[in-house]
């Protein structure tokens, strides 16, 4: 049901983009650190952008929510305890609420954070 639901969100965020926009416009390379944009949010649904250039960490923590993380462009190494998942493109994990986890980009990658 979990993945059920955020698919629908992911539909719904992606039909918001403005018209003649892609996913991919939203990445903001270059700047010092991992970059986040919020494009969509709603009462039920929040999408984030989250871009790294090749080697920036996510710092590790925790997040109160569950989420959906989705690689759409790159690559990267996801931390959770002694988990360690690369994600590439077109791969996606779920976040469970309160998993202590972290990011490293191993290439310039984006990714799409559904909550």
């Amino acid at each position: 049901m979990f993945y059920k639901l955020l698919a629908l969100a992911l539909t719904i965020m992606i039909s918001s983009v403005s018209h003649g926009s892609t996913l991919f416009d939203l990445a903001d390379y270059g700047k010092a650190g991992p970059q986040k944009k919020v494009f969509y949010k709603s009462d039920a649904f929040k999408g984030v952008s989250l871009t790294f250039d090749k080697n920036e960490v996510l710092p590790e923590h925790k997040v109160p929510f569950d989420a959906l993380l989705v690689c759409i462009k790159g690559e990267a190494q996801y931390f959770s305890g002694k988990k360690v998942i690369v994600m590439k493109e077109g791969s996606f994990h779920k976040i469970e609420k309160g998993a202590l986890h972290k990011i490293i980009a191993n290439k310039k990658s984006q990714f799409i954070l559904i909550r």
